[in-house]
């Protein structure tokens, strides 16, 4: 998350990399298609780091997080949709099975600053953007193949009429 260009400092104690032990219950009501949210109510560090050569299969047998690979057209059930100015979206009635997940792209990722920190890629039929909303120090280029946390905004009214309330892809991290 970000205000103008500068990125929100990291008030909580989690940090990327670090495994916690936590009791949570799911927030209520549960509003597709963001089907993880959870508020946690107790928490406690539990000293281990995950290796990040490990971490591809942490996710998908510890923890049965999605992992896509090759092109962001695969992420989300591939339900995304492109503005002209290629933003990634989703809109009601086209819903992903859920609103975070990794991604391990298979180009590069470059940054840009807008009114805010975006990334870029170049992909068939032209550039994708992807906004940054994470609490780690921009870096001016994403390796092919470096692990990815995406997700979906909230719901996001547009002042249009004529636009339907839509979630917008973001970028949270790297590892």
């Amino acid at each position: 998350m970000s205000t103008g260009n500068k990125p929100l400092l990291n008030t909580n104690p989690f940090q990327i990399g670090e495994i916690w032990n936590v009791k949570y219950s799911f927030f209520q009501p549960i509003i597709p298609p963001h089907v993880e949210d959870v508020i946690v109510e107790e928490y406690e560090f539990s000293n281990n780091r995950i290796v990040i050569s490990e971490l591809n299969n942490f996710l998908l047998e510890e923890l049965g997080v999605p992992l896509w690979h090759g092109s962001i057209k695969n992420v989300f059930n591939s339900k995304l949709n492109w503005t002209k100015g290629g933003i990634g979206y989703i809109v009601n009635g086209n819903l992903p099975t859920q609103s975070v997940g990794f991604w391990i792209p298979n180009v590069p990722l470059s940054y840009t600053m807008q009114k805010s920190v975006w990334y870029y890629m170049q992909e068939k039929g032209g550039m994708k953007y992807i906004k940054y909303a994470g609490y780690q120090k921009p870096i001016k280029k994403i390796s092919q193949n470096t692990v990815l946390r995406i997700s979906l905004t909230r719901w996001l009214n547009s002042d249009s009429k004529n636009i339907a309330p839509r979630c917008y892809i973001q970028l949270s991290g790297w590892y």
